[in-house]
């Protein structure tokens, strides 16, 4: 039954294409938005903050990159719309 079926090994795992892209520090948020670091700094406390993960000051900043690049559209959508 099991040369049939197929190994676990052999099927895809749903879980990493599901699985969430990260960027790190504000070098990433400055190279995937194109901006300065102020400006990485701003979006990080601001639009970018439901997509960031940083344990407390100080610690490495981790940022979710399909949230943030969500985030971001909306926010371009409405600057736009201004």
């Amino acid at each position: 039954i099991r040369e049939a079926v197929g190994s676990d090994s052999d099927r895809p795992d749903p879980e990493l294409h599901n699985s969430p892209k990260y960027i790190y520090g504000l070098g990433g948020i400055r190279k995937e938005f194109g901006v300065g670091h102020n400006t990485a700094q701003k979006l990080k406390d601001g639009i970018l903050r439901d997509a960031v993960l940083q344990a407390g000051p100080g610690c490495k900043v981790i940022v979710d990159l399909e949230l943030a690049r969500k985030l971001y559209r909306k926010y371009k959508e409405r600057e736009e719309l201004k």
